[in-house]
């Protein structure tokens, strides 16, 4: 019969136990047949005491409490570290493993002292990390969303949002006019709400010029919205009945214009008009008092004809303008005559004309060769100018290939670019950089004593930026915003820019304006000195690792 034997000892003359403890809650499933005979002179028994059967032993043992006495006892007598074994073997359901601390520092021990000290450091760094990433998420930070931010920030041009901020189209005849007007017209709307997808009804606004001389200055307002910044007005074949009437609304319109208007962008032909003289005029003339409007004319011979409209459009897309490179002895021959994204062919560019001396474009005429471009070409260049904004007076668009990177053709209308250079490896040029402007134009007594060191004949105020570093020139007392600091410094300055590999094109340096306020005249001979060293200092920095 199986009973769940409490225990069994076996004792010697002496009274000292001979053979092994055995634990509580054994389970004999065999008949128990040997006897115990009792030892003389065993404490708490008399001797001749008969011989009994092992499990009915264990039972009167069990009964009588000797068995929680003989384990004391036991305890006792064992080694300390023995005990100890017991002990957490019992408590932690016999695991008399060591640690992963205690094997980690044994193993250490036994090894050579270099592999020790290695792995040691190794060990505290990683401990190192693990308290960071504790103590992150006990703050609450999100590591992947600030990597999101760093990365948009890293951006060339800062991502749109895809529900504003609204721009307005300003044509006789409002929206249904212009969808029922000519072909070109019907085309381009078709164009630009493709452009403005998925919610080109949030951005887009339609305006009449017929109706404006009507509406109140309120009225105006909550037709455009709040946050209006940009106007588009249609100028392009129009009678010159219609260009009275539309003279006589935009007259009414900039009147009445929102503070937050800053952009007018003029749709034009090659011809010109009326209408373009106005608005030129009109933005010449505009009352220092008024907030700050800036306009560009935007021409385009808009194809509408079925199989001229397919030839266009296996010709390169080009945007030209003149734009302002004010450094003959910087910048001359260091920018290419085409700029923008390229693949198997030239895709899109820029031809950059230098104004010295009424100089005409680079490739020795006096004027671009105008030509047809498609509605989907235009509606990209005005989206980029109402949207981002062009600091150059006029923009020409030809051609119109579909897979064209327009944002990489327009990119030097921003500012607009003084100067461009490709480099092999984009963060030592940016490290470069920023070690150059800390020692040319950060080290001395004042901005005045560095301005002369560097033979500029204003002072420059100098930040680094996430892409390289910002100069903005010393105004008058006058010139800047009180309590705005460096962003509210408005007399102009260059940004040096030094752009990463994008899309297996390297990176480059480009260095184009900055911060130069409505109506102030560029300081040509401050940027040529800035211009002039980076230009030389840079070339000296490559002959030495050739």
């Amino acid at each position: 019969m199986a009973v769940a034997a409490v225990a069994a000892v076996a004792f010697s003359p002496s009274g000292r136990p001979a053979s092994t403890f055995q634990a509580l809650g054994t389970e004999f499933s065999a008949p128990c047949s040997r006897a115990v005979e009792w030892p003389t002179g065993s404490r708490g028994l008399s001797a001749g005491v008969p011989a009994v059967p092992t499990c009915r032993l264990a039972a009167i043992l069990a009964s009588a409490g000797i068995a929680a006495a003989a384990l004391e006892r036991r305890r006792q007598r064992l080694p300390a570290r023995r005990v100890s074994r017991r002990v957490q073997g019992e408590s932690g359901g016999g695991n008399e493993l060591p640690s992963d601390e205690t094997l980690r520092q044994s193993l250490n021990s036994r090894l050579p002292p270099e592999l020790r000290f290695g792995r040691e450091a190794a060990f505290n760094a990683e401990a190192t990390l693990r308290r960071a990433d504790e103590r992150i998420a006990e703050l609450g930070i999100d590591l992947e969303k600030a990597d999101r931010e760093l990365k948009e920030l890293a951006r060339i041009l800062p991502q749109l949002p895809v529900d504003g901020p609204p721009i307005a189209l300003c044509c006789l005849g409002g929206e249904a006019g212009f969808c029922r007007g000519s072909v070109e017209q019907q085309a381009l709307a078709a164009a630009l709400r493709a452009r403005l997808l998925p919610r080109p009804e949030a951005i887009l606004r339609w305006l009449d010029l017929e109706e404006v001389p009507k509406l109140a200055t309120e009225d105006l307002s909550s037709q455009l919205g709040p946050e209006c910044a940009a106007l588009a007005i249609w100028a392009s074949r129009q009678s010159p009945s219609e260009d009275r009437v539309a003279i006589s609304g935009l007259a009414a319109l900039l009147q009445k214009l929102p503070e937050s208007v800053r952009r007018i962008v003029l749709i034009s032909d090659s011809a010109g008009g009326a209408l373009e003289r106005f608005i030129t005029a009109a933005v010449r003339e505009r009352s220092p008092n008024a907030s700050p409007l800036r306009s560009c004319i935007l021409r385009a011979d808009l194809c509408s004809d079925g199989e001229s409209l397919s030839a266009v459009r296996e010709i390169p897309a080009k945007v030209l303008a003149k734009l302002p490179a004010t450094v003959r002895d910087a910048a001359w021959g260091l920018r290419s005559t085409l700029v923008g994204s390229s693949a198997s062919t030239l895709v899109g560019g820029i031809l950059q004309s230098l104004q010295f001396g009424g100089a005409g474009f680079l490739d020795g005429t006096s004027s671009p060769s105008t030509s047809a471009t498609t509605p989907e070409a235009v509606a990209a260049v005005l989206e980029f100018a109402l949207r981002r904004g062009v600091d150059v007076p006029e923009v020409t668009v030809t051609g119109g290939a579909e897979e064209a990177d327009w944002d990489e053709v327009m990119l030097p209308l921003v500012g607009p670019e003084l100067w461009r250079l490709p480099v092999e490896d984009a963060n030592r040029a940016r490290s470069w950089l920023r070690g150059w402007v800390e020692f040319n134009f950060c080290r001395g007594a004042s901005q005045e004593a560095v301005a002369k060191k560097a033979g500029l004949r204003t002072p420059v105020e100098v930040r680094m930026t996430l892409h390289g570093a910002c100069f903005k020139f010393m105004p008058s007392s006058s010139g800047r915003t009180p309590g705005a600091g460096f962003d509210g410094l408005s007399d102009g300055g260059l940004e040096i820019l030094v752009d990463g590999e994008v899309d297996g094109s390297p990176g480059r340096i480009r260095v184009r304006r900055c911060a130069y306020g409505w109506r102030t005249q560029p300081r040509e001979s401050s940027e040529r000195a800035i211009l002039s060293k980076l230009r030389r200092d840079w070339e000296t920095s490559q002959s030495f690792q050739s």
